[in-house]
């Protein structure tokens, strides 16, 4: 597959202010304050107008009034959206992150079929897409994929129980497992060594193997295994889709 130049800043600049430049503090607290929200929206808003800069400056891209147009639809849509999650929140709806994170790639796609599909966009060295591509697989597969799997938007019947009694640092640690995990099998997928991820996948499991014969432990053996499929599927996902390798 591949994505046009802009939809792929799009999703940089997304990703970025979304995952990597809001602490967790600060998703947070734009559900309480006002304050925090418009925070996060102006460097949301920095980070769209440094991708749209870079195209222009780049000289991929040439200065057009609809780059206007598409700067505000992105930061107000975006401004929209989060305002519009704290009254969600409010409401206890379930798997709000995985509805809020569909609803603002639904108004990047948006954007650019309105708007970036028109531009002219000049010719990208494969080597510099290639660069970039491998950059955006990697930043998706560490936050956005690990939020999605520690938060269990994933887990319709919800046994919170089986994650209450993680203490903090199990916690902390499994995260760190879950990104060192990824970017071992995305690096292995890049470099076509797909016998060695059997190897990885197995090395991981086998350390959790003795919890599923233990019945009090059994459910969160359980739950770790399935994140751990997650986590793989997910990284096979987002290289494919992202046209890095060919299976």
């Amino acid at each position: 597959m591949n994505l046009p130049p802009l939809l792929i800043f799009f999703l940089l600049a997304h990703i970025i202010a979304d995952f990597y430049l809001q602490s967790n503090k600060m998703a947070k607290m734009k559900d309480e304050s006002y304050l925090w929200l418009i925070g996060h929206a102006l460097i949301y808003d920095v980070c769209i107008a440094l991708a749209l800069f870079s195209l222009v400056h780049l000289s991929i891209m040439d200065y057009s009034y609809d780059l206007l147009w598409i700067f505000l639809l992105m930061s107000t849509s975006h401004l929209a959206l989060d305002y519009l999650k704290r009254f969600a929140g409010k409401l206890k709806i379930k798997r709000i992150f995985t509805y809020d994170q569909l609803a603002h790639l639904a108004f990047i796609a948006l954007t650019w079929c309105l708007w970036g599909r028109h531009l002219n966009v000049g010719y990208i060295p494969n080597e510099i897409s290639q660069v970039v591509l491998i950059i955006l697989g990697l930043l998706i597969i560490i936050r956005p994929i690990g939020t999605f799997i520690e938060r269990g938007d994933w887990d319709f019947n919800k046994a919170d129980q089986a994650k209450e009694d993680e203490s903090q640092a199990s916690k902390n640690a499994s995260r760190l497992i879950g990104y060192l995990e990824r970017i071992i099998i995305y690096l292995l997928l890049l470099s076509g060594q797909y016998t060695a991820i059997a190897f990885v996948i197995t090395a991981k499991s086998i350390a959790r193997f003795p919890e599923i014969n233990d019945n009090e432990k059994h459910l969160q053996a359980n739950y770790y295994i399935i994140g751990t499929l997650l986590s793989v599927t997910s990284v096979f996902a987002v290289t494919i889709l992202l046209g890095l390798v060919n299976i």
